[in-house]
């Protein structure tokens, strides 16, 4: 399997932070131009929420791509808690993320059998800067997120992805 870095041009830098993770836990003393946080807001204790929001703002000087899971995991912890500790609508992950950065552009995406609306991810950018802005939408195009339906299934707790052109 290509990693990530693998696949990229030489000059484009990768860097893992990941506090839980002894490989990565080192925090970066510099700035990126993409910082992504996928599938990862979701386990932070709620009230930890803005300092990693602060500590993110605080590496970024361009984009912010996050992916947030609005729905509870299959898994639990072993405490018994759900492993997504930070179930939240995504009205809540908005005003957190626009409390601390003045620019963003986000959605939630999701659906159930019937065809009706559900929110099953918040997705968006964020930025420091209107000049990011234009780059942002680009990139958040450039997923294609928006051409796949996800549909969450009877169980409630998994998701069947459709491509769909809109």
């Amino acid at each position: 399997m290509t990693s990530l870095s693998q696949s990229l041009s030489p000059q484009i830098k990768i860097q893992g932070y990941d506090p839980s993770v002894q490989k990565f836990a080192a925090k970066p003393n510099h700035q990126f131009k993409l910082i992504t946080c996928i599938d990862v807001l979701k386990h932070i204790d709620r009230s930890s929420i803005t300092q990693i929001l602060h500590d993110i703002k605080s590496m970024h000087q361009g984009i912010f791509f996050y992916v947030i899971d609005l729905i509870p995991a299959r898994k639990s912890l072993s405490d018994g808690r759900n492993a997504h500790i930070m179930l939240a609508p995504p009205d809540w992950w908005s005003q957190q993320l626009s409390s601390i950065f003045p620019m963003n552009i986000s959605f939630s995406i999701g659906k159930v059998r019937d065809g009706s609306d559900f929110p099953i991810r918040f997705i968006g950018c964020s930025a420091n800067d209107i000049k990011y802005l234009d780059i942002a939408a680009d990139f958040l195009k450039a997923t294609e997120l928006f051409e796949k339906q996800w549909i969450l299934n009877k169980d409630g707790n998994s998701i069947t992805i459709v491509n769909h052109k809109r």
